[in-house]
């Protein structure tokens, strides 16, 4: 149950937070680690060196994904009666966990279908490219529609929609991020969350150069 007021949820969020803070990472590291290895193997950037590993990686991974997220799936459809809550903390645990390989799984397929396609870039090719390159502007524009439709203090629609219209909704929101992101690329735009990062991020380092510089050309 999500709190019924912005208050209420404020509230939770304090309460959890430390737990937050003190597990929260450990479910990153391990991804963010395996990105390293990849990275440094340069698993995406040459894949054809690699077919095998993301062939596994991509049947292995989705195939677990898809066992670890069943037992939840019965359960909100109905299928089979909801357990104890120390069983049902149990498979929310596994299908959390599963769901990290899903996303190992799901990003070998897409770097294995990237192959095939070649150097095509038709239309779709290009929008869905772009989704890439603004990816932080099109997860947060997904993230409000979520929190606009199931937030109980705002639309709170997460009893009214059955799992087919939540899972139109989701795929609706996907593509008019896909046509937001194309937008942006044909305008020659990077997307405003993008920006933000490079600035942050290129701005010390830009201001210290210049410094450098002007103090070079006063000596």
């Amino acid at each position: 149950m999500l709190p019924q007021s912005f208050l209420g949820q404020f509230g939770d969020r304090i309460v959890v937070q430390p737990f937050i803070a003190l597990l929260g990472p450990i479910g990153f590291v391990v991804p963010f680690l395996m990105g390293l290895w990849a990275g440094r193997r340069r698993i995406l950037e040459r894949p054809a060196e690699h077919v095998m590993l993301l062939v596994s990686t991509a049947i292995i991974g989705i195939t677990v994904a898809v066992l670890g997220a069943l037992p939840v799936s019965l359960i909100i459809g109905g299928v089979i009666d909801p357990p104890s809550d120390h069983t049902l903390s149990l498979i929310g645990s596994m299908h959390d966990s599963s769901g990290v390989f899903g996303g190992f799984g799901y990003a070998a397929l897409i770097v294995l279908i990237a192959m095939r396609l070649g150097d095509r870039q038709g239309p779709i090719t290009l929008a869905i490219a772009a989704v890439g390159q603004r990816s932080l502007t099109c997860y947060l524009a997904q993230s409000v529609v979520w929190a606009v439709v199931f937030t109980p203090y705002l639309l709170d629609l997460s009893r009214t929609l059955s799992t087919a219209t939540t899972a139109l909704l989701a795929i609706a929101t996907w593509l008019a991020t896909v046509l937001l992101a194309d937008r942006m690329r044909r305008v020659g735009y990077r997307g405003p969350f993008e920006l933000l990062i490079r600035r942050i991020t290129y701005q010390p380092s830009m201001t210290s150069a210049t410094r450098s510089r002007s103090s070079g050309s006063r000596a």
